[in-house]
């Protein structure tokens, strides 16, 4: 394109991004979208949210979560309003069901944080016993606690599993101070 000196617009950038996670060519796909930012080109609030969902299913969780965190902390929005609306309110769940099933701290923690302890988020009860053993796997009885509360107050009654889950993550905890 630059020896016929064709340039493109923003939305053309934007389809070209997409085009490249339609093809699996991720790291191309995020070059260009970095570019975006080096060369002040707004990038659309969709853009963050497909670009979220595709890495987070590709497994690249730890991209996903940057590009989360750069959109939900992002300086100019207003900090008195915590939901910030270029965040599509689906990928909040999305991304939390697909940390916690893959057993990712990072991402998990990140959205527990942000979202679950303040009441934006509700997980369903397959996620939350995933957190659980997520936090028991991490070594994190504070986010075990959490979960497992949560899972106790929808059923009344758990499963062993939940306590042993619960108990690795004190030890695992305790081993880490």
């Amino acid at each position: 394109m630059k020896a016929r000196w064709i340039s493109l617009s923003p939305l053309g950038y934007h389809h070209l991004i997409i085009s490249h996670l339609r093809d699996r060519e991720y790291e191309l796909a995020l070059s260009v979208f970095y570019s975006l930012h080096h060369r002040h080109i707004p990038v659309e609030p969709w853009l963050y949210d497909i670009l979220i969902y595709v890495l987070s299913e590709a497994g690249e969780i730890s991209t996903a979560l940057s590009i989360l965190q750069s959109r939900a902390e992002d300086p100019d929005r207003n900090p008195l309003y915590p939901d910030p609306l270029d965040v599509s309110p689906g990928v909040w769940p999305y991304f939390l069901d697909t940390c916690a099933a893959a057993y990712d701290y990072a991402g998990v923690l990140y959205v527990w944080r942000k979202r679950v302890e303040i009441d934006y988020l509700r997980p369903s009860d397959g996620t939350l016993a995933n957190v659980l053993n997520t936090a028991a796997l991490a070594g994190d009885p504070a986010l075990a606690t959490s979960a497992l509360k949560m899972l106790a107050d929808r059923k009344g009654e758990l499963p062993t599993s939940s306590y042993e889950a619960m108990l690795e993550a004190y030890e695992i905890g305790r081993a880490h101070v």
